[in-house]
């Protein structure tokens, strides 16, 4: 069995990964789910210093404070560039790094790096507060009850995580097992999923889903967890 350390990206918390947790506890895996800094259940600790590198640190810290071995760490959207990181940081504890839908950046990029076009209407947004508030959760992929929901539960996001700097000096993460989840029916990572499928070392799994597969499509997103396992243990 395997140890899963589940990290949610933007707007959402630990609550976002309760049902894959769910699944993968009742297969008997191990599962962690962290909770990053101004974020989620964790919103109010948002302040100019929350970003990318509190973040990684924090999740490095979490990987050796709990002795945690041959770990499959899993980032969604954001929270790519947060493994990434980590990789780096802790490389000799981690097995599998798994992209769910997630943003890729190599050394000394920021998330504005990849989204140059958005970086106006972000910083306007998050204006004095440094936090960008959270968006209409039906602009990803939610609908009825699932939207209502979000919505009481989404969170603002601290500007930093999109100006801190991957530090990541030869990007080790690139040297690791790693599998990219495209969701088809979210454009914004269309173009990281076809540089991954050309790039070698890549395994690249497809769900026909929105951008939140987590809470809309559990079941899919353990079944593509569970195919990563098996590639881990070379089975």
């Amino acid at each position: 069995m395997a140890t899963f350390v589940l990290v949610h990206g933007h707007y959402l918390g630990v609550w976002a990964w309760r049902d894959v947790g769910m699944l993968l506890e009742s297969d008997g895996h191990r599962v962690i789910a962290a909770s990053l800094a101004g974020m989620g259940e964790r919103a109010a600790e948002a302040d100019a210093t929350t970003g990318l590198c509190r973040h990684v640190a924090e999740l490095s810290d979490l990987l050796e404070r709990e002795d945690l071995q041959d770990v499959v760490l899993v980032g969604h959207s954001y929270a790519g560039l947060v493994i990434i990181g980590v990789a780096a940081r802790a490389p000799s504890r981690i097995s599998h790094l798994v992209f769910l839908d997630a943003l890729l950046a190599r050394d000394g990029v920021c998330l504005f790096d990849l989204m140059p076009g958005a970086e106006s209407a972000v910083r306007t947004a998050a204006g004095a507060t440094g936090v960008i508030p959270p968006p209409d959760p039906r602009s990803v992929g939610l609908a009825g009850e699932a939207a209502e929901q979000a919505a009481a539960r989404f969170t603002g996001v601290p500007l930093a995580t999109f100006t801190e700097r991957l530090d990541t000096p030869g990007d080790p993460a690139w040297g690791m097992r790693r599998t990219y989840i495209k969701c088809r029916r979210f454009g914004l990572t269309d173009a990281m999923a076809e540089q991954v499928r050309r790039e070698p070392g890549w395994t690249v799994l497809e769900l026909d889903t929105d951008h939140l597969p987590m809470l809309t499509h559990p079941a899919a997103v353990v079944d593509c967890l569970q195919r990563v396992v098996c590639e881990s243990q070379g089975s």
